[in-house]
């Protein structure tokens, strides 16, 4: 009937304080920025009270703090709700910083699944994305530049 009722109500709540979005509800998206937009996206799919997220590069687009928040924040909620959180990305450093295991495919479309560790220590990681001018350097964790000679 388009009617919200107060289960629902209480449901769509629930979602804006899990995204900690309390003072956005009554904004137009319009006039969100990219970020705010994104978290209240999140809290739209969380108002559904799925058992699984199923997001495409959901920072994307997305300046340097508002992506970190807003990754942090899938995290939290993936442990707080027991929530499956499964998203493509390719901010590469902040997902093996934050997913519990990843899945990798290389260049010929061989699929690496394992943990971000897992994936970093067996070379896959380098062997996927290194250059002749980057190296990712696994016991860090992030890539640096390769020096000249």
């Amino acid at each position: 009937t388009g009617v919200l009722t107060a289960g629902d109500e209480a449901a769509v709540d629930a979602a804006i304080d899990a995204v900690r979005a309390g003072p956005l509800a009554g904004r137009p998206l319009a006039r969100m920025s990219d970020g705010e937009r994104q978290r209240m996206m999140v809290a739209r799919a969380l108002a559904q009270q799925p058992s699984l997220l199923l997001l495409d590069e959901p920072s994307a687009f997305l300046d340097v703090s508002s992506r970190v928040a807003l990754l942090g924040t899938l995290r939290r909620l993936a442990g707080e709700q027991d929530l499956a959180v499964l998203l493509s990305t390719h901010d590469l450093e902040p997902a093996l910083r934050l997913a519990d295991r990843a899945w990798l495919l290389d260049g010929a479309g061989a699929l690496h699944t394992g943990t971000p560790g897992e994936l970093a220590a067996s070379g896959a990681v380098g062997a996927v994305f290194d250059t002749d001018e980057l190296a990712f350097d696994a016991p860090t964790g992030t890539f640096r530049l390769r020096t000249p000679g």
